[in-house]
């Protein structure tokens, strides 16, 4: 009886350290899946830009248009166009990008000035077109 009760202590006893062994492997696993994970996140957020960098790119990209903007526009005319884009935004970024490729082709060689402003805020406002679609 002793020995048989010897037999199942043991028994237990290993069966113990079996799973003992199970759990430390189960655990070395979950650690190994987490440190992956976080590599994962990591790398993604690496390639992704942030929002603050999204965010300070499109400052810097509207300092620098408003740099160029200074040296192709008088102060009436760019009075002007700010009161535009107060207004209306998309009508002044329609002249703005205008403007911009005339400045990037090199075909202003003077100051645009508030009446050449006005006649491009016309020209832009008459290209304007409706689609009509019957139903």
């Amino acid at each position: 009886m002793v020995i048989l009760v010897s037999v199942k202590l043991t028994i237990n006893i290993l069966s113990l350290k079996c799973l003992y062994r199970y759990m430390s492997d189960i655990d070395e696993i979950r650690k190994r899946k987490l440190e992956k994970l976080k590599k994962q996140q990591s790398q993604q957020q690496n390639n992704q830009p942030s929002q603050e960098d999204i965010q300070r790119k499109k400052e810097e990209q509207e300092a620098k248009l408003k740099h160029i903007m200074r040296k192709i526009l008088t102060s009436d005319a760019r009075k002007r166009l700010e009161n535009v884009k107060l207004v209306d935004e998309e009508k002044a970024q329609k002249v703005e990008k205008y403007l911009l490729q005339l400045a990037q082709q090199n075909r202003l060689q003077n100051k645009i000035t508030e009446e050449q402003i006005k006649e491009i805020l016309q020209e832009v406002a008459e290209d304007k077109s409706f689609d009509i679609k019957r139903v």
